[in-house]
């Protein structure tokens, strides 16, 4: 009976972790991945797929505002690529040179969020003389 018990509650977790996001995660201090420092978000965020100043699986992303035309429909790329590459020629353009790779979601960024991330990005950028 208790090994039945172990085995239910072990499964308990391995279901919440799978289904949790990584805005939903807290740190080991208590805090969220939106309120850690610049480089922790975009590690947590970004990190994956970008560098701050060399294409990776995606993009480099410095100078990426200065790319945008609209800055409210790059936090909606940020947030949903996919709904802004329905309608947006150089997002379309953007996804059919990075061989059509599908950019995780990010829909809890807010604008804050997202420039902190981007405020980072830069910064590393100009350390390296790139902007």
């Amino acid at each position: 009976m208790a090994f039945k018990l172990i085995i239910a509650a072990f499964a308990s977790i391995v279901l919440v972790s799978y289904t949790m996001d990584i805005n939903t995660v807290k740190k080991m201090d208590g805090t969220s991945p939106l309120q850690s420092t610049p480089k922790e978000a975009f590690m947590l965020n970004c990190g994956t797929c970008h560098h701050p100043t060399r294409d990776l699986t995606g993009p480099s992303i410095y100078g990426v505002r200065s790319r945008w035309k609209d800055r409210n429909l790059l936090y909606k790329y940020v947030r949903n690529s996919q709904e802004v590459i329905k309608t947006n020629a150089y997002a379309k353009a953007l996804f059919i040179k990075w061989n059509k790779t599908v950019m995780t979601p990010f829909p809890k960024l807010t604008n804050k969020d997202i420039d902190v991330i981007f405020d980072y990005v830069d910064g590393e950028a100009k350390k390296k003389g790139l902007l």
